[in-house]
């Protein structure tokens, strides 16, 4: 029987767009060029990008246990809260305390608000709440099946995965066009440092791309797609890998995860569902990569002879 192989991502995700790794393999191996592209057991961006599939399934499996349980609208007594009949706001974030799971409640207190910090909620004995202060209540869920610490994790492992499959990509593209050499460093490489210079009609080496007729890779990598998938997940990775944090919103009503629009903003506004987002982008970088590889190929048969410029 033949071995299978694990090398490309479309070896672990079969119903994947991005299927090319091997057709670029054998393409670089027909001009006799030993290729980045190519590795002894697993392509690293294959390693990559299977992270980055991986997180998406745990974001999923959170935001549909949050859909199911959701989080009570009512949750203090009657003649606890004198604000809009017994609906205070409830946003903030989720996160773990020990063995219990909670969500952090910002409230304006009412005059002559009063509550019992440890009352039980009728019908809901695995909600309880915390005072913490004058200004907010905490909700305490125990036992729950919504594991908002698991959400965190996967969230954080899409967008920093994400971001390192294109520093891959832009190593092999330098590979590929600008050096012809199998290892590459930043201090040696010709081609871009960042990927973002990729995404610059104006940066030198995309315009030497141009120069050497290889204005269909551009468009590519110029293209609407490419800079789309940069707008919208940038911002997100940016906050949580260099700041360690990024607000969410939990829906009360609908357990709907919501990232905030724009979370370097002084005041958060909250229309970006996450699990949405975060399986266009999925989605959208499968097929930006398979585009890629495309056209690398088109290049190679074309020019027959590495380094391309």
């Amino acid at each position: 029987m033949p071995t299978i192989s694990r090398k490309y991502f479309n070896d672990h995700v079969t119903t994947s767009v991005f299927n090319n790794q091997e057709r670029l393999a054998l393409a670089l191996e027909a001009i006799h060029k030993q290729s980045i592209v190519q590795s002894q057991e697993i392509n690293p961006l294959t390693v990559r990008l299977l992270n980055v599939h991986n997180a998406l399934t745990k974001i999923s499996d959170c935001a549909r246990g949050l859909a199911v349980r959701g989080f009570p609208s009512v949750f203090v007594q009657d003649g606890s809260y004198t604000g809009p009949v017994n609906n205070p706001e409830l946003h903030g974030t989720a996160a773990q305390s020990g063995s219990m799971l909670y969500v952090q409640s910002f409230v304006t207190p009412k005059t002559g608000w009063t509550t019992d910090p440890f009352i039980r909620v009728r019908g809901m004995n695995d909600y309880y709440i915390e005072q913490r202060d004058s200004n907010t209540l905490r909700l305490i869920v125990s036992n729950s099946e919504v594991h908002t610490f698991m959400l965190y994790c996967g969230l954080y492992d899409f967008f920093a995965n994400l971001d390192t499959t294109f520093d891959r990509i832009r190593l092999e593209l330098n590979s590929i066009y600008f050096d012809g050499s199998k290892v590459l460093s930043s201090s040696t490489s010709n081609g871009n440092k960042f990927w973002a210079q990729y995404l610059d009609t104006n940066n030198t080496k995309v315009q030497s791309l141009v120069s050497h007729h290889y204005g269909a890779l551009v468009s590519i990598l110029t293209g609407p797609l490419s800079l789309g998938i940069d707008t919208n997940t940038g911002k997100y990775r940016h906050r949580l890998v260099h700041d360690g944090e990024l607000d969410l919103l939990i829906d009360r009503h609908t357990g709907v995860v919501y990232l905030p629009d724009d979370p370097l903003a002084t005041t958060l506004v909250y229309h970006t569902e996450l699990l949405k987002l975060a399986t266009k982008v999925y989605s959208d970088v499968q097929i930006l990569f398979h585009d890629i590889y495309q056209q690398v190929i088109l290049d190679i048969a074309t020019r027959g002879a590495l380094p391309l410029v």
